[in-house]
């Protein structure tokens, strides 16, 4: 899936992004935005119910890694489904598609922090008329959109968005990066618990790959595991 570049990683993970910029060049040229501003109300009440929150999550996300690994190893007919919702061979749809990933990237700056919001409504705007009316199928679709949400600062919209990309390519080879811009996006919405599984999700998908790691620890951190 083509998407617009976007890693949201929770402001306890900010001090790091100066030195992990290069783990982010292996995939397929992303980069980096950190919003500059996420809620961090009711930190203190949160740590408070962190340990016993924190031990029932663990298990959790072990039985969804063993769960995640038996869909992924056996479960030919999701793969295919998965397969055809990340494709997109529309060329009008294709045109829809490119022209709102180039509006989002002009919209956020990952290195100067800066967002033109009339740039991302208006990538907003492609992206919603792609899920819509040309493509209603197409994972990419949410999963640009999200996205774009996220950089916007709406957040529950954007949940929305990767609730939809998940389900219509659960197996899609980058379904862990969405995995983790939803955890993160949990996580800055202070729903750790549901934020830890989908990062642990992602650290299981993508095989430890570094910035999922880093995605991880910022849930543990923000659960009061240090």
């Amino acid at each position: 899936m083509g998407c617009f570049a976007l890693l949201l990683v929770p402001a306890a993970a900010y001090l790091h992004s100066a030195v992990r910029k290069d783990a982010f060049v292996r995939i397929e040229n992303r980069q980096l935005y950190l919003p500059t501003r996420l809620n961090t109300a009711n930190t203190a009440h949160r740590r408070r119910h962190a340990v016993s929150a924190f031990t029932a999550v663990v298990l959790s996300s072990a039985w969804v890694d063993v769960v995640l690994a038996s869909a992924i190893a056996g479960d030919a007919s999701l793969q295919r489904y998965s397969d055809e919702n990340s494709r997109l061979t529309d060329r009008a749809a294709q045109k829809l598609l490119e022209s709102g990933i180039q509006m989002a990237s002009k919209g956020a700056d990952p290195e100067t922090q800066t967002r033109d919001e009339a740039m991302l409504r208006k990538a907003e705007e492609r992206f919603t008329l792609l899920v819509d009316e040309v493509a209603p199928s197409y994972a990419g679709g949410y999963a640009n959109r999200a996205n774009v949400r996220v950089a916007l600062g709406d957040y529950s919209a954007a949940l929305r968005d990767y609730d939809e990309c998940l389900r219509l390519a659960p197996l899609a080879p980058d379904a862990w990066l969405t995995r983790l811009n939803r955890g993160s996006t949990l996580l800055a919405l202070g729903r750790n618990e549901e934020a830890l599984l989908d990062l642990q999700q992602s650290v299981t998908l993508s095989k430890n790959e570094a910035i999922a790691l880093l995605g991880r620890s910022s849930a543990f951190h923000a659960m009061g595991q240090w």
